[in-house]
């Protein structure tokens, strides 16, 4: 589909070792470049989003914006 929308090049990459060692010859192609990197679910995780949204969180976001 890649292809036939005109990207000039077109990779897909299932195995992470491949993709490292293409990579850097992928970003230096002349464009347009269209990757696909497949990947698979390691199972259910744990997220801590009281660590991730509580309120220490989001005023550090602030706190930098406002520096900025």
């Amino acid at each position: 589909m890649a292809r036939s929308a005109g990207y000039k090049s077109v990779h897909e990459f299932s195995d992470l070792k491949n993709f490292e060692q293409q990579v850097g010859a992928i970003l230096a192609e002349q464009g347009p470049v269209f990757t696909c990197l497949k990947i698979v679910s390691s199972g259910a995780q744990e997220r801590d989003y009281s660590r991730l949204h509580g309120p220490h969180v989001r005023k550090a976001f602030r706190d930098a914006l406002a520096a900025n």
